[in-house]
């Protein structure tokens, strides 16, 4: 642009300038920077450097201006597009910030006690690695067989001999007998068989007679009510 307004205006380029800046860029020396700015090939690659961009309404011809209208403008939407992507970024990083400050503010959570560690803590849940031997139980002391297992396996008769006396094997203790039944037991007859109180016969029984007022009243024991 100031080649071509020197051209129009037929004169040198100046020596100086004063203008605003439009935007600084901040690059990094490569292969596209060095053909993209060929007086920036002597700097080495990786080198950092900025890139200063002004702006010429008020030094240049108008006419300058109008030759590079277009090429003007997609530059200016170029910075505005920049601009707008950093004031988005600036944004994000002040509300992290915010955020960052507000959790701080609020109160930690304790840590867990250390009787168990994560470490133990799965392995009780999982069980023992495949690499150690499980754990024996001791062995209970021999008891002998359970006479319900037998009876509910039906195996009472042909299970072992539990200890003890075997039933029907000792003879049932007897009862002396006293009074009417040793009497009917000695006398035999269908009460010693049954074991029933049978008493006194009728022909043991002798009459009572009861006098009473002068009167004499003979009572048959013979005949009982029942």
């Amino acid at each position: 642009m100031l080649q071509l307004d020197a051209e129009i205006k037929g004169r040198p380029l100046p020596q100086s300038l004063e203008a605003s800046i439009a935007e600084i860029e901040l690059l990094q020396q490569s292969e596209l920077t060095r053909k993209r700015f060929p007086a920036c090939t002597e700097l080495p690659l990786g080198a950092s450097f900025a890139v200063c961009e002004l702006d010429l309404a008020g030094v240049v011809d108008p006419q300058v201006l109008d030759t590079f209208g277009p090429w003007l403008a997609q530059r200016a939407a170029k910075r505005s597009q920049r601009a707008k992507l950093a004031a988005r970024k600036d944004r994000r990083a002040t509300r992290a910030a915010a955020t960052f400050e507000q959790t701080q503010a609020y109160p930690q959570p304790q840590a867990p006690p250390p009787a168990i560690d994560a470490a133990g803590f799965v392995q009780l849940c999982e069980g023992p690695s495949p690499g150690t031997s499980p754990v024996q139980r001791p062995a209970g002391p021999p008891g002998g067989v359970s006479y319900a297992r037998l009876t509910k396996e039906g195996l009472a008769a042909t299970g072992p001999t539990l200890s003890g006396a075997p039933v029907g094997s000792e003879p049932p203790p007897t009862v002396e007998l006293r009074g009417v039944w040793a009497a009917s037991t000695k006398g035999g007859g269908a009460g010693s068989r049954t074991g029933a109180a049978s008493g006194p016969s009728i022909s043991d029984m002798q009459p009572l007679s009861v006098t009473k007022k002068g009167k004499k009243t003979v009572l048959n024991l013979g005949q009982r009510r029942y």
